[in-house]
């Protein structure tokens, strides 16, 4: 008996550990597979209650990677048996951290990685092997997401796995979407300008990173030794920097000829010459490819001396000029710098960029008060391949709305954000990229947006409205939704009913936040409504509300919201004052509780802006305020009249006697000419 106890007890602990996802789908959350995590989103073994020998790969993504929810159609079409195979997705109450988190479920039954991070690969293939299962597989699964326009953006040795126990065959490519383009990626695998961002400031992400990352990998699984493994990423990205991404990874390695004639094109840090996706098939099919030359780096003719080391460098100079935005300053006011950059580089687009930088600052006042906003400038001019930097923060063109995001997230404040577009960082930095003109004008179009928000007081603008149009992944961030993941109209009326049972909610549930976000995803339908949400009239902004709540309710299919319906109940009575009939109030009113009772956000709205009803009602006021002006006016001729008292009884004695003597000679006069036409005489 006690045998049978324990065992109870063990399925009822099994019971606890297992999350259904989805109406077949379990995720056990008490076996971890860390070899698919991606960064902070962990990887956990999930079956099907069908089949439960088969293995699957749930992946539950940290919200403030901002995981990519918005690409799950588009990566399901991928075709590619190199990559990890979606089976679903969507949102799920994770019970280890009481949140709700965004899931990816995945195909499993995967090998090991090809290279655990920081480790010295034990290459198992030949040369023509490594092609086969290897390269080709990688380049494929790039051409396929390049056609559909997604950027993989976590390509490195320890998210790529063999297919399974038998090592020979085609790799298969780690997860991606749980997380946005290489925020997960160490900075070794990454160009200069990502490498130097921070995690969630590297922006969209693009093909020419992926193969930068690609012939990263390719050289970490063909090594034999790490020489970067004594460097941190600081010296890592110097040497990338002082000789060139090639150099600095391949550095002394004896690899094939062929492979170095690859990594060479690949690996180029001049993203117009790196080789593309062409250039790299030629290379499968066997054409000789001429490697594209190193970049030769500007050299000034005499060194610099800065904070006692001698530069010779720009691009260097850069880097340090950000350590000490004071000493920068004081190098400019004295005209040093600019000495320098004029007689020493020889370079008219350098000594063009730093100029304008100087003019940029100097139109914000003196040097001395503007210190952050020089050396952002200063550190683009001299080395455009930087990304921004700004107060401690840095970041690509693209990815100010990552950054943005994952502030918001963190529930920072979002000044130094308002302030980086105010100051048009982000357009200046993309004007210095090797970016084609349409890019340009489209970026800086956006950021034009973003700076119309910010001066709007409305709800739903400001910098709320900045981080939903610069981050199509971002969920709703308002404070409301702690611990939700709303990404959608559903995971949204979820949210709300939850937190209306739990009492924590009133009728006005929409704040800036919500409406912001909804005004990127569902403009239209926020339009609407915006006008009512906005207003002052309190019972206007509740009808707005509801009438937006109804509207989600129909889009999401969702029968019944019972508790959200509820909330409304109790604050309506002011709503429907609209009308002006007190029976049809009473009716409509009573349609409303009805129809609150089940839930049907929708008719309760219905009932309210019954337009049809509120038309009649309007025009029978209409007719009723004419009604009662015309008496009103009459009531008043009255007053008038009895004002005189001595005259009134006396007019009025005359007014009727002149109306009764009109009569009786009318009527005498009838029956004269009825007898004179009869022939009879009265007189």
């Amino acid at each position: 008996m006690s045998e049978n106890i324990q065992k109870s007890s063990l399925d009822a602990l099994h019971e606890d550990r297992i999350v259904s996802f989805g109406k077949f789908m379990s995720i056990d959350t008490s076996r971890r597979l860390p070899q698919f995590d991606n960064g902070s989103s962990l990887a956990y073994h999930a079956f099907d209650k069908r089949d439960k020998l088969k293995k699957f790969i749930a992946i539950v993504s940290d919200a403030r990677l901002l995981p990519r929810w918005t690409l799950c159609s588009a990566y399901d079409g991928l075709a590619n048996t190199s990559l990890l195979r979606l089976v679903g997705s969507g949102v799920l109450h994770w019970p280890l951290t009481g949140k709700q988190h965004y899931v990816f479920l995945y195909h499993g039954g995967l090998g090991e990685c090809l290279v655990n991070q920081g480790k010295i690969s034990s290459i198992i293939w030949r040369h023509p092997e490594i092609v086969r299962y290897f390269i080709a597989p990688l380049v494929n699964i790039l051409k396929d997401m390049s056609d559909k326009n997604i950027s993989h953006g976590s390509i490195r040795p320890s998210n790529i796995f063999y297919a399974g126990i038998d090592k020979n065959q085609p790799i298969i490519l780690g997860d991606c979407l749980s997380a946005q383009p290489s925020s997960t990626q160490p900075s070794v695998f990454l160009p200069i300008d990502k490498a130097m961002a921070d995690p969630l400031g590297r922006g969209r992400g693009c093909i020419l990173d992926d193969i930068y990352a690609f012939g990263v990998s390719l050289a970490m699984f063909l090594r034999r030794n790490d020489e970067l493994a004594k460097l941190n990423d600081d010296e890592i990205l110097r040497r990338k920097i002082e000789h060139g991404s090639y150099m600095a990874i391949v550095g002394a390695e004896r690899f094939q000829a062929s492979f170095l004639e690859l990594l060479r094109g690949v690996l180029h840090d001049d993203v117009k010459v790196r080789w593309n996706l062409d250039d790299i098939m030629s290379w499968l099919d066997g054409s000789r490819m001429t490697p594209p030359a190193l970049s030769r780096r500007k050299k000034a003719n005499r060194a610099f001396i800065f904070q006692g080391n001698k530069y010779l460098f720009p691009d260097i100079l850069a880097l340090d000029l950000q350590k000490n935005p004071s000493e920068t300053a004081k190098i400019v006011e004295s005209q040093e710098l600019s000495q320098w950059v004029e007689k020493s580089l020889s370079d008219k687009e350098i000594e063009e960029n730093y100029n304008k930088a100087l003019e940029r600052c100097s139109s914000r006042g003196a040097i001395s008060d503007n210190k952050d906003l020089l050396v952002s400038q200063l550190s683009m001019a001299l080395n455009p391949a930087l990304p921004i930097h700004y107060k401690g923060v840095n970041f690509t063109y693209d990815g100010l709305g990552g950054l943005l995001a994952g502030a918001a997230y963190d529930d920072k404040p979002l000044s130094l954000y308002k302030e980086i577009l105010m100051l048009n960082l982000p357009d200046h930095s993309v004007s210095l990229k090797p970016v084609s003109q349409n890019e340009i004008l489209t970026q800086i179009k956006i950021f034009d947006n973003c700076r119309a928000f910010i001066k709007q007081k409305a709800q739903g603008q400001g910098i709320e409205k900045c981080i939903y149009m610069l981050n199509a992944d971002a969920p709703c961030f308002s404070p409301k939704f702690k611990g939700y993941f709303v990404y959608n109209d559903r995971s949204a009326l979820i949210a709300f009913e939850n937190l209306a049972k739990k009492g924590k909610e009133t009728a006005i549930f929409l704040d800036s936040h919500c409406i912001a976000f909804f005004a990127v995803h569902n403009s239209r339908l926020i339009e609407s409504v915006i006008y009512d949400i906005n207003s002052s009239d309190k019972s206007k902004k509740i009808a707005g509300n509801l009438r937006f709540m109804a509207a989600m309710q129909k889009r999401a299919k969702i029968s019944s919201l019972p508790a959200i319906a509820n909330v409304f109940i109790g604050s309506l009575s002011d709503v429907y004052k609209i009308y002006n009939n007190v029976k049809l109030r009473k009716q409509i009113e009573d349609g409303v509780k009805a129809e609150a009772k089940k839930g049907n956000l929708e008719a309760m709205s219905a009932y309210i802006d019954n337009h049809d009803l509120r038309s009649k009602d309007q025009k029978a006021f209409e007719l009723a305020k004419r009604e009662y002006a015309l008496l009103q006016d009459e009531y008043n001729e009255y007053n008038r009249k009895l004002a005189n008292k001595k005259t009134y009884g006396v007019v009025n004695g005359h007014d009727a006697a002149s109306v009764v003597s009109w009569i009786i000679a009318t009527i005498m006069t009838i029956m004269s000419v009825i007898a004179f036409l009869s022939g009879y005489r009265i007189f």
